[in-house]
């Protein structure tokens, strides 16, 4: 453990045996990383001094920091290491009940909590039965919508989504690695209703929609995910982020799968531009800001005329929901050159949980929906149905496809 040497000093002799405990795995797990602690630091863009108080004891981490420290050990190890988390946030649970002034019944509070979650769970199988119904209900209510208005002759076409290059890229690749035919047919059929109820990216002004997607557990929503991304930037959106559930592990796995489906570069089309990494959502610096400014064609044009788009190249960003992070972001934007107002942008958030009213997470996604006034907005939501207010908003209940890969194959190498 050579790289912790004058970096941590001894544990107090003084510390309650169950932050002991906990300091003790906590250290042995932060050696198999062979990194210093500031090295980790600024890998997970945090202050130095903070982690050496979580290996000392002295200040309790976050769970999400002991998920992020078991995911990069087990990283760095291969799939030789299997970190038991499990048994790791009991010990910190433990901890954490041990310090001053801590819950004195944490372990009733705890059990009470425990039953909560299973009764949780045995209502959230039942309402994903009654919505995978209702879906099937809502498409054939849909199918006779656009019936009646043809016949009364008042029907509205809706946008044609034609197989773009990016697409089609995904989708041979989701052949390519074991998908059936009739999965990757689902994927294409839903990501075209979703694509074609946004608004036209190349339109002058385009109504600000907001979906929410309601998808099965266990179909796949990194696929319909990375689909919808394709065929956004097929369709002219020059800017995609995408916000992550809230832990590093689980944004740099999602950007990673994203980038890995979509074709880096297609003949005649302009390259994608990744402004954040696998590794970090991003730091703000010069070449950053730089590379936020769009290219025209046409300066005399706006971003959004069809002269500038085919050539314009799309930016992608894969960020945290996390209020400091979403902040940085809204500030990156608010420096673009180019006016946000010409800039066809597509967000989605992937990690569609219902938000507290008035809490700061959803004042910051608030903000950031003023500050892109061109944005298209879809939340891939758990099941449980969420009214929308806007008037051009829609929800779409997404039933459960067919098989998803053959056989012979394995569900894990598919994205």
């Amino acid at each position: 453990m050579h790289h912790l040497a004058g970096r941590l000093g001894p544990i107090r002799d003084d510390l309650e045996p169950a932050r002991r405990r906990f300091a003790v795995e906590l250290r042995g797990l932060f050696s198999e990383l062979g990194i210093s602690v500031r090295g980790y630091a600024k890998r997970q863009d945090i202050h130095p001094t903070l982690v050496t108080r979580y290996l000392n004891g002295e200040v309790m981490p976050s769970e999400e920091f002991v998920l992020d420290l078991a995911a990069a050990v087990e990283q760095s190890a291969g799939r030789s290491r299997n970190v038991d988390t499990g048994k790791l946030l009991s010990t910190r649970r433990a901890a954490e009940d041990a310090r001053p002034r801590g819950w004195g019944n944490a372990t009733r509070l705890r059990r009470e909590i425990t039953e909560a979650l299973n009764n949780a769970r045995v209502a959230q199988a039942d309402l994903q039965k009654l919505i995978e119904s209702y879906a099937v209900a809502q498409s054939r209510i849909a199918e006779l919508e656009v019936l009646c208005a043809a016949l009364r002759g008042t029907a509205i076409p809706e946008r044609t989504i034609a197989a773009g290059p990016r697409w089609t890229y995904n989708r041979n690749m989701l052949l390519g690695r074991g998908a059936t035919a009739a999965y990757v047919q689902a994927v294409d059929l839903a990501t075209d209703q979703i694509v074609s109820r946004l608004a036209d990216p190349a339109s002058p002004n385009p109504p600000p929609t907001e979906a929410r997607v309601f998808i099965p557990a266990q179909s796949g929503q990194t696929t319909y995910l990375s689909a919808l991304v394709a065929k956004a930037v097929d369709a002219g959106y020059r800017m995609v982020l995408v916000i992550s559930p809230p832990l590093n592990a689980a944004r740099s796995q999602l950007q990673a799968r994203l980038r890995d489906s979509l074709a880096p570069v297609i003949d005649g089309g302009a390259p994608l531009l990744w402004i954040t990494s696998d590794e970090i959502d991003f730091r703000p610096s010069g070449p950053l800001f730089q590379a936020m400014q769009f290219e025209k064609t046409e300066p005399e044009l706006p971003l959004y005329a069809p002269a500038n788009l085919g050539k314009a190249m799309t930016r992608l960003l894969v960020v945290k929901k996390n209020v400091a992070v979403l902040r940085k972001t809204i500030k990156l934007f608010e420096l673009i050159q180019t006016p946000l107002r010409e800039v066809p942008a597509l967000v989605i958030d992937a990690e569609g949980r219902p938000m507290l009213p008035g809490s700061a997470i959803e004042r910051t996604l608030a903000r950031l929906k003023s500050t892109l006034p061109r944005a298209q907005h879809v939340t891939f939501a758990a099941l449980e149905p969420t009214e929308v207010n806007s008037p051009n908003a829609f929800m779409m209940w997404l039933p459960r496809p067919p098989d998803v890969i053959s056989s012979a194959d394995r569900v894990g190498d598919l994205p």
